[in-house]
């Protein structure tokens, strides 16, 4: 099974659009493997959290270079 989702900057737009909103999405990885993030945007950054608790505050432009290539799907 091959799961498509939202590429980098459409995920972006949705957390400006909801901001202070949390979101719970998954970047998907090789060979349909997730990595769940809690995600949400405010104060000009994205907060992002993972599985493992850490929390990193991102400028727009470092998340979109970060995960450029990237695709997830919001749960």
């Amino acid at each position: 099974m091959h799961l498509s989702g939202i590429r980098t900057i459409e995920l972006v737009e949705h957390l400006k659009v909801n901001r202070y909103s949390y979101f719970d999405v998954s970047l998907l990885l090789n060979y349909n493997l997730r990595a769940t993030h809690t995600i949400s945007y405010r104060k000009n950054l994205i907060w992002d959290e993972g599985i493992d608790n850490l929390t990193i505050k991102w400028q727009l432009v470092e998340f979109l270079e970060h995960y450029k290539n990237a695709n997830w799907i919001i749960n």
